[in-house]
């Protein structure tokens, strides 16, 4: 099992003590980049199967 799919178990095991930094490495490993929205808003973005999540 590589880190990204550990990472992704983690998850989606809803862990209470998950963080914004292992969210970006999940994300990133996922084909996501995060771009800066409006205010406290933060936008990912896969460019590849043209998908955006706003956080």
């Amino acid at each position: 099992m590589t880190k990204a799919e550990k990472l992704l178990n983690r998850f989606l095991s809803r862990p209470k003590d998950f963080t914004y930094n292992e969210l970006l490495r999940l994300l990133s490993s996922s084909g996501y980049k995060e771009q800066q929205g409006s205010g406290s808003r933060v936008v990912f973005s896969n460019e590849g199967i043209k998908h955006k999540a706003l956080i």
